[in-house]
């Protein structure tokens, strides 16, 4: 459901679920051809939990192309930590 929502949420973006176990493999596949309802989205857009869990400083450097994690995000305002 919530690779669904992912896909839903931010369709431009790439949804990386990981799972060794077969059966998880396929379930997160099959997130074509069905949405969810309005209703569903709005419940899990509530939640509290929006954080980035790697907030990507190690991608940081004075000599590389992303000297802050401004520059790293696509919004500055969507750092969360």
């Amino acid at each position: 459901m919530l690779v669904r929502w992912a896909l839903q949420r931010r369709p431009d973006c790439s949804v990386l679920p990981k799972s060794s176990n077969p059966t998880r493999i396929a379930a997160n596949l099959d997130v074509i051809g069905w949405k969810l309802a309005d209703d569903d989205m709005s419940a899990l857009d509530r939640l509290d939990t929006q954080c980035r869990m790697v907030d990507g400083s190690f991608w940081l450097s004075p000599f590389g192309p992303y000297k802050n994690l401004g520059e790293l995000w696509d919004d500055e305002d969507d750092i969360l930590m």
